[in-house]
């Protein structure tokens, strides 16, 4: 995952709202920045190396504040708590105490609510 604190500035916010979402990538230019992805969904050309990424972006702004690369292959769901927890961490260490997170319903479930 990137520095998503470089998408605060200097750190000054206390709040922040961010949108969490997974993407889709079908090997092309990306896959020279993730390594080869798993076989997974990939309409064009069924079979073949695809991404799945988790990706975080501050609502306001559309700054990236996180990509998680994944296998074509992976569920939405798919290690998307641990990497929550992760962005947090790291929005709390750039100083942001507040922070609103929107998912959409493939994210869902009680330990993620929780979290």
């Amino acid at each position: 995952m990137g520095d998503g604190a470089a998408a605060l500035g200097d750190g000054g916010r206390r709040t922040e709202e961010a949108d969490c979402d997974d993407g889709f990538d079908r090997g092309g230019a990306l896959r020279e920045e993730a390594g080869r992805g798993g076989a997974g969904y990939n309409p064009k050309k069924r079979g073949h190396p695809s991404h799945h990424p988790l990706l975080a972006y501050v609502r306001e702004t559309g700054d990236c504040l996180g990509v998680r690369w994944r296998a074509g292959s992976a569920h939405t769901a798919e290690g998307a708590q641990q990497w929550l927890e992760e962005l947090v961490e790291r929005l709390r260490g750039a100083g942001v105490r507040e922070i609103t997170v929107r998912l959409d319903k493939g994210f869902f479930s009680r330990s993620m609510v929780r979290t």
